[in-house]
C-alpha cells in the first residue's frame, strides 16, 4: 500500500521456467526445452466492500507469438473482481541458436508482462 493505493501482483511469486532462465550467452547448443506444452491460468481478485475501492487500474492485455511458442496476459474489470488469464505455450522442444536473441526479448517480456500490478485506489473515507 502506498498511501490510498493499494497494489497487488497476481504473479508475485511466478519466475520463469528453468530452461527460460538458462543462460544463452556464448553457449555452442540448442537450448531443448523439454517438449511442448501449454499452460493456462485464471486468476480471479476480489476484495471486501468495506475497503471502499472508488476505481481500479487493471493491467492492459499483451501477447506475444515467436517460432517456438506464444504468450497471452489479458486481464478484465467486473464489478469487485479482476479476471487476470495468461497463457503460456511452447510449440517447438527446441530454441535454436539463430533463435536466441529473439528468445531472449521473448522472456523478458514474458517477464515484464508478469511483473504487472492491479491497483485499487481507495476513496477518501478510509
Amino acid at each position: 500500500k502506498i498511501g490510498k493505493t493499494l497494489y497487488y501482483n497476481p504473479y508475485f511469486f511466478c519466475n520463469l521456467s528453468k530452461h527460460e532462465q538458462e543462460k544463452l550467452e556464448n553457449r555452442e547448443y540448442p537450448l531443448n526445452l523439454g517438449y511442448p506444452y501449454q499452460v493456462d491460468d485464471e486468476l480471479n481478485i476480489t476484495w471486501d466492500p468495506s475497503l471502499a475501492i472508488d476505481s481500479v487500474a487493471i493491467p492492459r492485455a499483451d501477447s506475444l507469438s515467436a517460432d517456438y511458442g506464444n504468450f497471452r496476459y489479458t486481464s478484465t474489470l467486473v464489478g469487485d473482481t479482476v479476471k487476470i488469464e495468461v497463457s503460456k505455450s511452447y510449440s517447438q522442444y527446441m530454441v535454436h541458436l539463430e533463435q536466441f536473441e529473439q528468445f531472449n526479448a521473448f522472456r523478458k517480456k514474458i517477464k515484464k508482462m508478469n511483473d504487472q500490478h492491479v491497483k485499487l485506489i481507495m476513496g477518501s473515507g478510509k
